[in-house]
């Protein structure tokens, strides 16, 4: 491995920033710009080995073709004395990993380091899963330049900001692989250690080691192809199923992050890798809300839909699943829908629509509900201007996140209307704008 110091063709040198099984990060001088950069170099041992310095090359290629504010760019890429490299822009920041990390520390017993990226070989099967995992090392979390201090704000901001900031970052990083989608590029480790923040909050999607490029679907696996990190993998990439490994199992991975991000649990953890598998694959992940209580049920809506076992129950792109992030966040409906609901609208479409219509009315009139189903509007108006009333003393009592609280549980229950609307932006914004920021009355 080259030393701190040493050039590789117009970069020098300063610093290790990061490491990981795909490379070494270091923060680097640019000679001719005079301009520091971030350069990834691939480990001297590895350039011996046709399938990973083919998958490097990939990785540059496909980057090089995009294009969007929220994916770290590639500035050259080059071969100098056998080492190979790749510049990129230089963002200082932490990654969404140790925001979570810090915010766990916080609220109690800190969340572990997730597994690193790993091969998983095609020989034996746990529940459907091909396993002997090898591990590339760990991933490659930065630790650049900037201090928990600098980005703080957020790891310790109040629950209700801290949802926001996430959901937008969940957005934005949605936003980036749609654009990576559409040059077809599938990223296949997308997760918070990936996943950089700087320090004026805006995301930055890493590390694009494990890319598939569909516009050129070269293999540089050796016959092992299935990769990815165990807690972020999507079932079909625990399978090995590689044509429905496409832009679905970027939207899961996302899925898994923004559970973690505002659970502080992952939905499938364990200390043995092969049992983690065996849940991504087999089981049902724990519902958000039964480890966050007030979490609000659209949020938990989006994330399931994002994470279901099945590629064709999930969003069927990154454009949609950012779309539900932005109605959520200007508290507009999303477009999922509950795992039960969806069930019942397709039975129902199934059935003739004049006979369900009959067959419920006479239900209706035979046990009786018809009273109950007048009546219990009233009740729910009742409830709706109760809480509207709370949420309008809160607002103008200046209390914002009581407000954006309340005036979300109209929302979700059913009683929205401009003004509410209105003041629930008003009122997020106001959380998620430091005080010292805000301008005097």
């Amino acid at each position: 491995m080259v030393d701190i110091g040493e050039s590789l063709g117009d970069f020098v040198l300063e610093t290790e920033i990061g490491r990981g099984g795909m490379g070494v990060v270091y923060l680097a001088l640019q000679r001719s710009l005079g301009r520091r950069v971030a350069l990834k170099v691939l480990p001297k041992e590895l350039t011996l080995d046709a399938m990973y310095v083919g998958r490097f090359k990939r990785e540059a290629e496909a980057v090089s073709r995009l294009d969007h504010s929220h994916v770290v760019p590639v500035i050259a890429v080059g071969e100098d004395r056998g080492h190979h490299y790749i510049a990129m822009k230089f963002v200082a920041g932490l990654t969404l990993d140790g925001l979570i990390r810090a915010r766990s520390h916080n609220s109690g017993p800190r969340l572990a380091s997730s597994e690193p990226t790993m091969i998983i070989p095609r020989t034996s099967k746990v529940a459907g899963a091909r396993t002997g995992v090898q591990s590339l090392g760990g991933s490659e979390t930065r630790a650049l330049p900037a201090t928990g201090e600098d980005l703080s704000c957020f790891s310790s901001a109040p629950e209700e900001r801290w949802r926001m900031f996430v959901v937008g970052v969940a957005e934005k990083i949605a936003s980036a692989l749609s654009h990576a989608h559409t040059h077809g590029i599938v990223h296949r480790d997308v997760k918070p250690g990936n996943i950089l923040i700087d320090r004026a909050g805006e995301p930055w999607l890493l590390d694009f080691g494990l890319v598939r490029d569909l516009s050129n679907d070269r293999t540089f696996c050796d016959g092992r192809t299935v990769l990815g990190t165990a807690q972020y993998m999507s079932p079909e990439q625990v399978r090995g199923l590689r044509r429905l490994t496409d832009q679905r199992s970027d939207v899961y991975s996302l899925g898994v992050t923004l559970y973690e991000a505002l659970t502080l649990k992952r939905p499938f953890d364990d200390r043995d890798t092969t049992a983690i598998l065996h849940a991504v694959i087999e089981e049902d992940p724990p519902s958000p809300r039964s480890v966050v209580r007030d979490l609000p049920i659209d949020l938990e809506t989006v994330i399931l839909k994002a994470m279901a076992k099945r590629p064709e129950d999930r969003y069927a792109t990154a454009a949609e699943f950012s779309a539900d992030l932005r109605r959520f966040r200007n508290a507009e409906p999303v477009v999922a829908m509950r795992k039960g609901f969806r069930t019942w609208r397709k039975q129902f479409k199934r059935a003739q629509g004049a006979a369900v219509i009959t067959a419920l009315s006479a239900f209706l009139a035979v046990a009786g509900f018809a009273g109950v189903v007048i009546s219990k509007p009233d009740a729910d108006t009742e409830r709706r201007r109760a809480v509207r009333r709370e949420a309008d003393a809160a607002f103008f009592a200046g209390d914002y996140l009581k407000a954006a609280e309340t005036y979300g549980m109209i929302v979700r229950l059913g009683g929205s209307d401009a003004v509410v609307e209105a003041r629930l932006r008003r009122s997020r914004k106001e959380v998620q704008t430091p005080p010292e920021s805000r301008p005097s009355k």
